[in-house]
């Protein structure tokens, strides 16, 4: 199968885009962003190309907005572009420049989508990027989440590409003779992600000269063992918590009956101990239960004790996640 069949059955099989609405395309100038721009474009897809200029690389950042111009305009797509003065964002937010420029590059996507009336915003994420993901998150130490890597659809940011490798997309480039702009500094080690790719993966592809395609397929795994457990998690909250008019009521007894608290004896408590430590006896299936409440986020929150737990909490803007004894919260 070659990559635009790959492609065409990935986004159908995932229900990412739809022929008859129109997509914002992230093009950065890069192999990948361009490869999906041509793909999407064979595909019959209605696209409309988004170019940001972080002026990060001086006249090189200058050079890949030209491009990617000129390129929209080959293609006779509209065009779309905006600069960003990111350091000084960086500076003003206390936030490391790339996040910076994450955090700028969705906002103008999601503002761009609906002022265009489009129904999605690809961008170029493949499958090393996914590998990538996913052991940059191992180094950190991470649960289910962090083991399922990058989702092909976030909201309305989709990811068609990532059923393909980086190999994959750049004999596609070669072989159709695209043009496509090469950024230095993805080869700078310096960077975490840089590093795992040049030096990490190597490693791996040494002992599994497969390691991308059977890493993914782990990947894969891992998405259908987390839509397992939150269906598990659905049914137990329904038997668990339960809407007052004060708040929140959770059955303790049920909660520390539940699977994933075997073998943790030695994080059981009372329900007492609750009224000096809150959540210090209850393990992580109480985070998940609350945060599905308040849309991922938990609330630092006084609890009564008792056969049930009465939770009474105000709502505010700020949602604090609380931690448990022995685990760790992001």
């Amino acid at each position: 199968m070659d990559i635009k069949d790959k492609v065409a059955r990935f986004i159908a099989d995932r229900h990412l885009l739809d022929p008859q609405q129109k997509v914002i395309v992230a093009v950065s100038g890069g192999a990948d962003s361009v490869v999906l721009l041509n793909l999407l474009q064979q595909l019959g897809y209605q696209c409309i190309v988004a170019h940001c200029n972080f002026h990060l690389r001086g006249a090189d950042a200058n050079a890949d907005a030209e491009f990617v111009a000129r390129l929209a305009h080959d293609y006779r797509l509209p065009f779309r572009s905006i600069d960003f003065d990111t350091n000084a964002v960086a500076a003003e937010r206390k936030i490391s420049i790339e996040m910076a420029a994450r955090d700028l590059r969705y906002a103008w996507f999601e503002q761009l989508r609906q002022t265009e009336q489009c129904s999605a915003i690809a961008v170029a994420h493949h499958a090393n990027d996914n590998i990538e993901t996913v052991l940059m998150n191992l180094t950190r130490g991470t649960g289910i989440n962090g083991l399922c890597g990058i989702q092909a659809r976030n909201g309305h940011i989709v990811r068609p590409l990532l059923c393909c490798t980086r190999a994959e997309i750049t004999d596609y480039a070669h072989t159709h003779q695209l043009a496509y702009r090469t950024d230095a500094t993805n080869d700078d080690t310096i960077y975490r992600r840089n590093f795992v790719r040049h030096n990490i993966v190597p490693l791996f592809e040494q002992i599994n000269p497969a390691f991308i395609e059977t890493f993914g397929r782990s990947i894969d795994y891992a998405n259908d063992i987390r839509l397992i457990v939150n269906t598990f998690i659905q049914n137990a909250q329904a038997q668990i918590c339960h809407k007052t008019t004060l708040g929140l009521e959770i059955d303790t007894t049920r909660l520390l009956q539940q699977p994933a608290h075997q073998g943790k004896n030695e994080r059981r408590a009372p329900c007492s101990s609750l009224t000096t430590s809150p959540f210090g006896c209850l393990n992580d299936s109480c985070f998940i239960v609350l945060s599905d409440y308040f849309g991922g986020n938990s609330k630092r929150i006084p609890i009564v004790s008792g056969p049930w737990v009465s939770v009474f909490c105000t709502v505010s803007s700020r949602m604090i996640r609380p931690r448990c004894r022995n685990s760790r919260t992001r």
